[in-house]
């Protein structure tokens, strides 16, 4: 693989090395290949747990031993860069580009191959190792090694780095996942969680980060498994939040995004980061905190996780809270929420275990690796904010999940020749654009990285980039794609803005916009006053009288559930359409009962219904409830397992059309 790299082009060239033995990580954490599904999403707007995603499983912080002993393989890498003179590029990285260095492994088949361009035989080879690079405040990424069965050392990295800054790249932080080969890694490095950071050869210093997500899913995989023990000595199981989900089952739900599937997810489901994050999110400790005030510890405990989480996932400059705008634009809260999350941490205890897990030391790691990195970034770069969403290893995700996505397959591993023709094309061919759109795993709420070229390379150093107008851009062009929250149970197209400070926010971020109640309040009557404020937002162009911000306006009927939820952008429905949304319900359920009608037209019919029983309501106002109330409950349906495009559903299905 020829100019991954492109500096020093005349001078590029390809080194081999030796790789070590294929070796499959154990993980007594949950995770499994590293070819399945990572999703993301921290629906968070750029804000978000991306989305989707897929990982290796790794192994403990130390604790674990391999699973497999290395087998001796011969494993050929690529590293390309400058033509090596055995140290960095400028003094300490002053003028250079700051970027973070991410690595990680995929999983390809473990085949016998023929490269017959090259004459050569490849494999068995059971992963191939890739380094990306990507911009801390440039929107670019690039791939730049990859080497079969191979493990990155101590060596491997400053050579890395060495040649990166030769050509005005300077790396500013690594980032992996916690693998055993990793955590060796960082103990050669020198590396723990209260000193992150290892010297390079020229003198900087290079934070340390563990994978964000990957550290959530841990996390959550603990919480499923064994339970925890909360710093009182309280017990927090599954069996708290599963109360929760059977209580709020109802058409419309308020936590209409938690489902068994959160609780009873293995395998490769437990891959999926989205259903971490949704499990472990402000509004589930909302509903905790409404529905069964007795359980204010463990409400406390997931509204932190889902804080830190929102500190280490910031992709706007400015987001919709305070705790997800760029590190350091909100200094003093997010500063606030690591100190807390850092004390919880160290006083949890998983139930059975009298230690840390790998998991807690990894985010203790990442709370003072993030704070030293960019305090590096203000002395070097005068950087404002920092963008923390770039410190994780999304980029690497998003290019592995093109790389299988180019066999037609999200799940199809590649063999070791097809690994190499895949890479160079991503690279260097005029394809990779049309391969980034189909791939199942994309960057949420911004622009997806530029791959690095000459060009870019070159405009990137006349600009001269700071970090602030760098970091600036970067939030600009995310704020274009800023993903909406869905009302419960609203169809996904839906979306809603708020009006705060003056500039327009999210309606609620989508790991936020499930429901709760207090004591005794009906979850289904707190859902329906949050769809119907979800309805008067968004008609407030044309009727701003159907609902209003206001906490305790006396327009409104009391809706403690939006309360709750809100920061102060949701709006609530004034008690006089509140009761013209009830009527509207009584013409629904007249037309569809307890099912759905199968006919052509049903949202037409819906409107004319409703405009024959009430001609003096607006036809735009009719016109949006029709939408929205059938996909809510088409949705309400295929969640109870009644509308499916299973073949092998259908004969359910006969019984509950008109």
């Amino acid at each position: 693989m020829e100019g991954a790299i492109p500096g020093d082009c005349k001078a590029a060239r390809n080194k081999e090395v030796e790789g070590g033995g294929c070796d499959d990580d154990s993980d007594d954490d949950g995770d499994k290949s590293k070819e399945e599904e990572r999703s993301g999403g921290r629906d968070d707007s750029d804000g978000t747990i991306p989305k989707t995603r897929k990982e290796k499983g790794g192994s403990s912080f130390g604790d674990d031993e391999d699973a497999n002993a290395d087998n001796g393989k011969e494993g050929e890498g690529r590293i390309h860069g400058g033509k090596d003179k055995g140290g960095g590029g400028g003094d300490d990285g002053q003028g250079g580009i700051p970027a973070v260095f991410s690595f990680d492994e995929m999983s390809i088949q473990k085949a016998v191959k023929f490269d017959q361009k090259e004459e050569k035989v490849y494999g068995p080879h059971g992963n191939v190792q890739v380094g990306m690079v990507r911009g801390v405040f440039s929107n670019f990424k690039q791939p730049i090694f990859y080497d079969f069965d191979r493990e990155v050392d101590a060596r491997l990295v400053h050579d890395v780095i060495a040649k990166l800054q030769k050509i005005g790249v300077d790396i500013v932080s690594i980032v992996s996942d916690m693998g055993t080969k990793n955590v060796k890694l960082w103990n050669e490095l020198g590396v723990t969680k209260e000193k992150p950071y290892f010297s390079s050869r020229n003198g900087g210093t290079i934070s340390v980060f563990a994978d964000i997500p990957h550290l959530l899913k841990l996390l959550r995989n603990h919480f499923l498994d064994q339970g925890y023990i909360l710093p009182s000595g309280k017990k927090f199981v599954k069996e708290d939040l599963l109360f929760l989900v059977e209580k709020d089952s109802a058409e419309f739900q308020l936590c209409h995004k938690v489902k068994p599937l959160h609780f009873l997810c293995k395998g490769s489901q437990r891959q999926r980061v989205m259903l971490a994050a949704q499990l472990f999110s402000r509004s589930v400790a909302s509903a905790l905190r409404l529905l069964y005030p007795e359980k204010e510890e463990e409400a406390q405990f997931v509204e932190l996780v889902n804080d830190c989480f929102d500190v280490f996932n910031s992709r706007l400059q400015q987001g919709v809270k305070q705790l997800d705008w760029g590190f350091g634009m909100k200094m003093d809260s997010q500063v606030s929420v690591l100190h807390r999350a850092k004390k919880m941490i160290t006083e949890l205890r998983a139930i059975g275990k009298k230690s840390l897990l790998p998991w807690q030391k990894g985010w203790l790691m990442d709370i003072e690796a993030l704070l030293h990195v960019f305090k590096n970034l203000q002395e070097k770069y005068s950087a404002k904010f920092l963008l923390t969403a770039r410190l994780n290893q999304d980029c690497l995700e998003n290019f592995f999940s093109q790389i299988r996505y180019t066999s037609g397959s999200p799940d199809a591993r590649p063999g070791p020749v097809d690994f190499k023709q895949r890479f160079r094309n991503l690279v260097l061919g005029s394809s990779a654009s049309i391969i980034v759109h189909s791939a199942p795993v994309f960057f949420e709420n911004e622009e997806n990285p530029e791959i690095l070229s000459v060009s870019l390379l070159k405009d990137l150093h006349e600009k001269n980039i700071s970090a602030q107008e760098g970091a600036s851009r970067g939030g600009e062009n995310a704020d274009e794609n800023t993903e909406v929250c869905i009302a419960a149970g609203v169809p996904d197209d839906a979306e809603e803005t708020e009006e705060r400070g003056g500039k327009k926010r999210q309606h609620e971020d989508d790991s936020e916009n499930e429901s709760g109640s207090e004591n005794e309040i009906d979850c289904s009557e707190e859902g329906l006053k949050y769809v119907a404020g979800f309805l008067a937002f968004k008609l407030k162009k044309h009727h701003p009288s159907l609902g209003t911000h206001e906490r305790d306006s006396f327009k409104t009927a009391p809706c403690p559930w939006i309360d709750q939820l809100s920061y102060g952008g949701l709006t609530k429905p004034t008690s006089q359409f509140l009761f013209q949304i009830r009527q509207f319900e009584i013409v629904f359920q007249k037309m569809h009962g307890l099912r759905i009608s199968r006919e052509e037209g049903i949202v037409r019919k819906l409107k004319n219904s409703l405009q024959e029983a009430f001609p003096a309501v607006s036809e735009d106002i009719i016109s949006i409830y029709a939408k929205t109330r059938t996909h809510i409950r088409i949705k309400f349906l295929k969640r109870k397992n009644v509308v499916a495009d299973d073949v092998r559903t259908k004969k359910k299905v006969k019984d509950y059309v008109q």
